[in-house]
Parts: structure tokens; sequence; C-alpha cells
């Protein structure tokens, strides 16, 4: 025999209402477990990225040293020359002179 009567209508429309709101509280918590998967994965990508761009500027910084250095190394290298040569003239010179004293 069905169960019927004010009693039992309010018993089951309470059952469906617990049930609907549990149902609900889920929905909601896998939403929420979705969301921040997403937000976790996102934020993940946008670190890497800042981690490769920090990577890059840092290559970019090391090999612009390394080219100032190396000029700097090429100048002074060219500056030692230039002195060589010039001392090296002054010798000519000299000899020239003493040459020519020794002659006379």
């Amino acid at each position: 025999m069905p169960k019927s009567g004010p009693g039992f209508l309010r018993s089951t429309k309470k059952k469906l209402e617990l049930k609907t709101e549990a149902d609900l509280q889920k929905a909601i918590a896998g939403f929420t477990a979705a969301w921040k998967r997403r937000r976790a994965k996102l934020n993940a990508r946008k670190l890497a990225r800042v981690a490769r761009k920090a990577s890059a500027q840092a290559v970019k910084a090391e090999r612009k040293a390394n080219a100032k250095a190396r000029a700097a190394v090429e100048k002074a290298a060219d500056l030692s020359k230039a002195r060589t040569r010039r001392i090296a003239e002054k010798a000519k010179v000299k000899a020239a002179r003493l040459k020519l004293r020794v002659v006379r």
C-alpha cells in the first residue's frame, strides 16, 4: 500500500531538497576543483614564461658583456701595437741619426 498524506509529502519534499542540496554542493565542489586546476595550470605557464624571459635576458646581457670585454681586449691590443709601432719607428729614426753621426 503506497504511503500518502501530508506527512509523507513533507518528508519526501525534505528528502528531495536535501538531495538537491547535496548534488548542488557536489557540483560546486567539482567546479571549484576544476577552476583551481585551471588556475594552477595558467599560473604555472605564466611562471614558466617569466622564467624563460628572464633567462633570455640573462643570456642577452651575458653576450653583451662578452662583446664589450672582447672589444676592450681588442682596443688594448691595438693600443699596444700602436705603441710598439711608434717605439719601433723612434728606434729606427734614432738608429738612422746615429748612423749618420758615425758616417760623418
